[in-house]
């Protein structure tokens, strides 16, 4: 390399620097689009509970955009060739942003199409049963599941529910029937009318007011943890050792290529929003848990969850 190419590309690497710079420190110029892969239910509700305070914080209207296409695939996707300028988000969610690609349902990368900004809120996943079969706890679940020789009915709705159900059955070593719903409405429904004995689904309002009736029961969650939005269920790896602990997410995410400083306020102020008492009941009244984390936290996350996942499905013959 001659040495007037070195300092031309020297001078175009300080022109880009100083370019990013200035473009930051402008932003937010107009209003920002907030896309968010679903309409309706927890996603659609926790993405306009950050709305206000977010256009309030950063100066500019927060438009929420609900695209639901192709399992969310195509908002992903706009989100991902948007000009990285911090005009165009993505209210991200695990299923759309993560499990779609690892499933070859989406052309996109859950670890290099995106630019990780922080997470919003987590659920675990609940295992949800009617009170009409013995089964209060993990430990009956497993005792009832493995003296039924055809198998235990159980619903499944697809996504994440279904690849933690199946996990559930192998590592649990019981026989399952796979009963398909289009839906947490349709697989509740049928829960309560006896047609299946077990749900595993993200929190659900119309299931949670059951159980408060007495008609249904939460006996797991599949976080590590006790969670406070299925009060008195056990996490299901106490039972089961083997099996993973699971969290569903709910993150803010920007095109490739954003900023580090656009990355950097915006997740201060994700940080900022979750700790607000009004923001906590808003997610109390919804059903998810405010988490708010750094971008290198996020990305750690997402790497690390994409390769648990790879195997995972790998294992179950899911990919």
């Amino acid at each position: 390399m001659t040495r007037k190419t070195l300092i031309r590309l020297l001078l175009a690497a300080a022109a880009t620097v100083g370019g990013t710079a200035a473009l930051a420190a402008d932003w937010p110029s107009k209003p920002i689009r907030l896309l968010v892969p679903a309409t309706g239910g927890v996603s659609d509700e926790l993405a306009r509970a950050v709305q206000e305070p977010l256009a309030r914080a950063l100066g500019q209207p927060v438009v929420v955009e609900n695209k639901t296409g192709a399992f969310g695939a195509i908002a992903a996707m706009e989100v991902a060739r948007a000009a990285p300028d911090g005009h165009t988000l993505m209210f991200g969610l695990m299923g759309t942003t993560l499990i779609l690609p690892l499933q070859k349902k989406a052309s996109y990368d859950p670890v290099t199409s995106f630019t990780p900004i922080s997470t919003i809120a987590t659920v675990p996943l609940t295992i949800y049963t009617r009170t009409d079969i013995p089964v209060k706890s993990m430990r009956d679940l497993l005792t009832y599941a493995r003296s039924k020789p055809t198998g235990v009915n159980l619903a499944v709705t697809g996504g994440i529910g279904e690849i933690y159900t199946e996990l559930l059955s192998r590592r649990g070593e019981f026989k399952a029937v796979k009963v398909p719903y289009k839906g947490g409405g349709p697989a509740g429904i049928a829960l309560l009318a006896g047609e299946v004995d077990v749900w595993v689904s993200t929190p659900s309002g119309m299931a949670n007011s059951h159980v408060k009736a007495g008609k249904l029961r939460t006996i797991g969650v599949s976080s590590a943890e006790p969670s406070p939005l299925a009060p008195g269920a056990e996490p299901v790896s106490r039972e089961i050792p083997s099996i993973p602990t699971v969290e569903f997410w709910f993150a803010l995410m920007g095109p490739p290529g954003l900023p580090q400083a656009i990355t950097d306020r915006l997740a201060q102020t994700i940080a900022d929003i979750v700790t607000q008492p009004d923001t906590r009941a808003r997610f109390a009244e919804i059903g998810a848990v405010p988490e708010s984390s750094t971008p290198a936290a996020f990305a750690a996350r997402i790497a690390r969850e994409t390769e648990l996942y790879r195997q995972m499905l790998a294992e179950l013959n899911m990919n």
